[in-house]
């Protein structure tokens, strides 16, 4: 009897050992310093998140481990932080990084976001507006990081094949020889996607005009894609000719396809908009969450924007081909910044 008790209990204690992975029972879940909500793409969330824990561990003595919350593009990760406030003073998440300034705007409307004061001499080298457009919030609620524009991605070496000329405005979507052989994405899911259309329309005389042009172009699409680099990925596969593109998706297209494809600025029709970050509001991690928006505003941040993989100061395992928000950084970093860019 004895021996079949003791038969027994070893059993239970295998099983438990098994089930807990060991005698050091379970393994507690680890707490991350800083907790960010981004549709940025992972090239980006990586080279940042080791910029600025190396960054913190030279000037404080401790690096940091940041989370990533990805809950699909701009509009998707705006419409999910709106719904955490909606019975709460925080989401738990420390900040929104990435998306273009119209959702920042709606979630300081929402009270979503707290302001942040910078250093005046940090504030001093943010441009307040570029081309008309505002590039930070007059009260900090929030700040652009960088700056981007829209166009069109085309794939040359198809076009070529049909005897086709590159579109270089708008309009030239809607060409009857594009029918069936271009894409969009949905703008309800997509930020890039909709300032894509707002671009175009406001490149009309007027709004009966600008919208006239859009329905043109969206009667000539082969499909409607979820997301803006969906477009991007179907341009370079082969799938579609041509598609309209935010700057830095086309630019990494590119630096991949090779000449195979091309990116078109549409002249006179281009705003260079802000990508802003926000602190959000009842942020866990405060007091770290602004220490790293100033890193991602500095000097050396916005390096990290520009520069190739592996440059001194840049990042280190993938080019990211955004324009930083500083104009000093280009002065800085001139005849060393990614091709495009400069």
């Amino acid at each position: 009897m004895r021996d079949n008790l003791r038969a027994c209990w070893t059993v239970c204690l295998a099983a438990a050992v098994a089930l807990t992975g060991g005698l050091g029972g379970c393994r507690k879940k680890v707490q991350a310093d800083l907790v960010i909500a981004s549709p940025h793409n992972r090239h980006i969330e990586t080279e940042f998140a080791r910029a600025f824990s190396d960054w913190h561990k030279q000037q404080f003595g401790k690096a940091v481990s940041i989370e990533y919350r990805d809950v699909g593009g701009t509009t998707s990760t705006t419409q999910f932080l709106i719904n955490q406030y909606a019975g709460s003073d925080t989401s738990g998440i420390d900040l929104y990084f990435g998306g273009g300034a119209p959702d920042h705007i709606l979630l300081t409307a929402k009270g979503c976001t707290a302001p942040v004061k910078l250093p005046p001499e940090l504030l001093a080298a943010l441009p307040e507006t570029i081309g008309g457009v505002r590039q930070y919030d007059r009260d900090g609620y929030w700040h652009g990081t960088a700056v981007s524009c829209v166009g069109i991605l085309y794939n040359a070496k198809l076009l070529a094949s049909s005897q086709l000329e590159p579109p270089q405005r708008w309009e030239d979507l809607a060409r009857p020889e594009l029918f069936g052989r271009i894409a969009a994405a949905d703008a309800s899911k997509s930020g890039s996607a909709k300032l894509a259309y707002e671009m175009i329309i406001q490149s009309a005389p007027d709004w009966p005009a600008g919208w006239a042009k859009l329905l043109k172009i969206f009667a000539n699409c082969k499909s409607y894609t979820t997301g803006a680099s969906d477009v991007v990925n179907d341009v370079a596969n082969g799938e579609i000719v041509a598609g309209a593109a935010i700057d830095f998706y086309a630019f990494n297209q590119i630096a991949i396809s090779g000449d195979d494809l091309g990116f078109t600025v549409v002249a006179g029709t281009t705003a260079f908009t802000p990508d802003p970050i926000s602190l959000l509001k009842g942020a866990p991690h405060e007091k770290l969450a602004k220490r790293f928006i100033e890193f991602v505003l500095s000097a050396q941040g916005q390096a990290l924007w520009c520069l190739p993989a592996g440059a001194t100061g840049g990042p280190r395992d993938h080019a990211l081909y955004r324009q930083p928000i500083r104009r000093d950084v280009y002065r800085k970093y001139q005849g060393k910044m990614l091709a495009p860019l400069v």
